[in-house]
């Protein structure tokens, strides 16, 4: 198994235990474990056959960027880091940690994403 399959295949296999663990007793975990799928099957037939131009993605992988930014202010502006902690038996993450913890996650993927820009 070539190490390009091996990266997206290990990142499915633990991103999909941790989710089906989390949502282990909610009624919605079919439809997540569906969705969750999905980005895989989509990296095996497009990026895995062939590794796009970073210079050609740049605008719609800011574009999406742009769109989590947006669900971002959803989650805030609704109090989802106080709701969805209960509906997982946990109590609600401090807004102390939780906002800049995302803050410093969409800072490295906008970095990731421009440092793949060439000049």
């Amino acid at each position: 198994m070539s190490r390009q399959l091996l990266v997206p295949l290990l990142i499915a296999i633990i991103t999909t235990v941790n989710i089906r663990g989390c949502f282990f007793n909610l009624n919605i975990r079919t439809s997540i474990y569906t969705w969750h799928d999905y980005p895989f099957i989509i990296c095996l037939n497009t990026f895995y056959k062939k590794v796009p131009n970073p210079d050609s993605i740049l605008t719609l992988y800011l574009v999406l960027l742009g769109i989590q930014f947006i669900h971002f202010t959803e989650e805030y502006l609704t109090d989802f880091n106080i709701e969805v902690p209960l509906l997982l038996g946990q109590e609600a993450y401090p807004k102390d940690y939780w906002l800049p913890f995302n803050m410093v996650a969409y800072s490295i993927f906008t970095i990731g994403g421009l440092s793949g820009q060439r000049s």
